[in-house]
């Protein structure tokens, strides 16, 4: 085979980069024999791996067949092709692309076809004693992963074990190297068979292969995955070797030396989706908006978007890859948690996992070892990967929706006087009306300076500080007490990050139109900003295969849309904000039908403390009315994270809910 001079890139995201870039490794080290890398997209794919290689090949459709991926590569005068995420069949592509002369950089037709045969991996299962389940999907047992690696002239690695056993459906969240608590007889084993299906297969190239674990005398072979797509970096942050780049040689005629890299000291990588904890996980995206990575020892970020850059969950919800290394499990944990803290990634909508890696990491089942593949399912059927409430939430989202008011008032005034018709400006913050983990809360806000706020959210004020450093980031102060916080508004929620942990307060103003029962949204039929009358039609619903439509209760102005077609939604899911005009505004909803305590300032300043005790002067009390404005409630005791750095305040805080009716 003659040496390839142009590499098309069958991939993309993380693994496309880093193909991409061993070339770049490669070319800078070997400057007469250059290799160009051609990275082969969908039509119109705007991929950030894109700007990373030397060519763009744009295939004429989305959803080709192996013919005619062959043929564009042909045309292209494409000679070698890496493979890591086909656009057509496997199997029937690599045997097209071999026909054609075009080398594959990995596993032959042949391999492919053999390790994909049950029956022929049986045979293959049977000659090395060892036990072949395929598909197993017996709970409490480990996921494992052997990497191999084999050049023409013999010589295989088989590079230590990788637990991947924090999965969510198809989805890796977690996964360590090596693998703790397995037996080392069964490593040996399980290395051994790695190494004799290579040989069986006559492989040339990176592979893996996949095995169940419970215990030394319970493991067996589950698959072999012949495309061994490059997205692990544990691998190289284990033994500091640059596999990506062996593969390439390897592919190109290059041998193995004999003594293959040690793995020293732990990884763990954790995997930072697209995916909001809040909403199921359901799928996040649109531009990033703010993209920020931790620089710290032992730390590594392998990302292909950048800020400004779009995310599409429903192809590929993958933001990027944090791994830690560390000189053992507990202090690459430690740095795990460390960079998911100092991490912010703000999308257009929705959020991010990345939250929930800062529980996930510090729960004691996890510090204390492995955890089977059944494992993280439980954690998130318990809530642990949603945030436990916080009051500070509360009041840094009130600030945020003042700030919001207050920016469209002044700009209405300021078109107003443009056009010779300045107005009196209506007043901002007097009683804005949010939600927060499905109960309804009245706050007041008022501003006192350019920095500074008093925000009542009970039986009295509380003076609060608010540094704005850009566009999302904020340093929030009350008391002796600092919060970071990362903040952006999306239709009618508040995105906020307090101290790195995510929580989601909404906007109540108004009137919230919500579903009465489980439906598709089947039709939206009215925008933000429409005027509609009472028994207008706003929007349509489908369940049961019946259509409903449901109309305005009352005339008024459409403030917030929070549905679009064909949108799944849940019984009481707000569909839209309509603000009343003023005569046929409905009747105030009370959220306590008793008397309430509420949340006083006094409480969230010891709440806010590093100790028990406030260590400021209790604020002074606003000189305005607070008739009218309803406590904070909560709906469970709440309890600060033993990861917290605070103290839990003496008086329970905050108080327990009433039950909450409405008219």
């Amino acid at each position: 085979m003659s040496t390839p001079t142009r590499l098309a890139v069958l991939d993309r995201g993380e693994p496309a980069v880093r193909v991409v870039a061993a070339a770049g490794s490669h070319n800078r080290r070997n400057p007469d024999d250059l290799l160009s890398t051609v990275v082969v997209v969908e039509p119109g794919s705007r991929a950030g791996d894109l700007r990373e290689a030397d060519e763009v090949l744009e295939l004429a459709s989305s959803v080709p067949t192996a013919a005619e991926v062959v043929e564009a590569l042909q045309a292209a005068e494409i000679d070698a092709v890496w493979i890591g995420s086909p656009p057509a069949p496997l199997l029937e592509l690599v045997r097209g692309l071999e026909q054609a002369g075009i080398a594959v950089l990995g596993a032959t037709a042949d391999a492919i076809a053999t390790a994909s045969d049950v029956q022929a991996l049986q045979a293959i299962a049977d000659g090395l004693g060892v036990e072949l389940r395929p598909g197993t999907e017996r709970g409490e047992h480990r996921a494992l992963e052997v990497d191999f690696l084999s050049d023409r002239a013999g010589t295989t690695w088989t590079i230590g074990v990788r637990d991947m056993s924090v999965t969510r459906d198809s989805f890796l969240i977690l996964a360590e190297m090596p693998a703790t608590e397995v037996a080392p007889e069964a490593v040996e084993e399980m290395r051994r068979v790695a190494a004799g299906i290579a040989e069986a297969l006559d492989y040339r190239g990176a592979g893996v292969v996949r095995f169940g674990y419970e215990s030394a005398d319970s493991w067996w072979l589950e698959s072999v995955d012949p495309v061994a797509r490059p997205e692990h970096a544990l691998l190289e942050e284990s033994t500091g070797a640059s596999f990506t780049g062996l593969r390439l040689d390897v592919a190109r005629g290059g041998t193995l030396p004999a003594e293959q890299p040690r793995v020293d000291g732990h990884a763990i990588e954790c995997r930072v989706l697209a995916h909001d904890p809040e909403r199921s996980f359901a799928p996040s995206g649109g531009s990033i908006e703010m993209l920020s990575f931790p620089v710290a020892t032992g730390v590594r970020v392998d990302h292909a978007v950048r800020e400004g850059d779009s995310v599409d969950a429903s192809v590929d919800p993958l933001i990027a890859t944090i791994g830690a290394w560390g000189r053992d499990r507990a202090q690459a944990l430690r740095r795990a948690v460390r960079a998911m803290e100092r991490t912010t990634i703000v999308l257009e909508q929705g959020v991010s996992n990345r939250s929930g890696f800062i529980t996930l990491l510090q729960h004691p089942d996890l510090v204390a070892g492995p955890v089977s593949t059944q494992w993280y399912a439980g954690v998130v059927a318990a809530g642990l990967m949603v945030a436990q409430p916080d009051p500070v939430a509360i009041v840094a989202a009130a600030v945020e929706a003042y700030e919001a008011d207050l920016a469209v008032v002044r700009a209405t005034f300021l078109a107003n006087a443009e056009r010779g018709r300045p107005e009196s400006p209506e007043e901002v913050g007097g009683s804005l009306r949010l939600a927060y983990r499905g109960h309804e809360y009245s706050v007041r806000v008022d501003r006192t300076g350019p920095r500074t706020y008093r925000v009542n959210a009970g039986d009295g004020p509380l003076d609060v500080t608010v540094e704005r450093l850009d566009e999302f980031e904020r340093r929030l102060v009350i008391g002796a007490r600092k919060w970071r916080v990362v903040a952006i508004e999306q239709n009618a929620a508040f995105r906020l990050e307090i101290d790195g942990v995510a929580h989601t307060v909404t906007r109540e103003d108004g009137f919230v139109v919500r579903t009465g029962w489980p439906a598709l949204i089947s039709k939206v039929l009215v925008s933000a900003g429409d005027h509609v009358d009472a028994g207008t039609p706003i929007v349509a619903l489908e369940s049961m295969k019946m259509v409903t439509t449901l109309t305005a209760p009352f005339a008024g102005q459409v403030t917030a849309v929070t549905v679009l077609a064909n949108d799944q939604v849940e019984r009481g899911a707000a569909l839209m904000r309509i603000k009343a005009d003023s005569a046929g505004a409905p009747a105030a909803t009370d959220i306590d039908t008793g008397a309430s305590t509420g949340a006083t300032s006094e409480q969230l300043a010891v709440a806010s403390s590093p100790t028990a005790t406030v260590a400021a002067a209790a604020p002074t009390r606003s000189a305005r009315s607070t008739t009218g404005c309803r406590p904070i409630c909560w709906a469970t005791t709440w309890t600060r994270p033993a990861s917290r750095r605070c103290s839990p305040p003496s008086a329970p805080w905050p108080p327990a809910p009433r039950p909450t009716t409405r008219r």
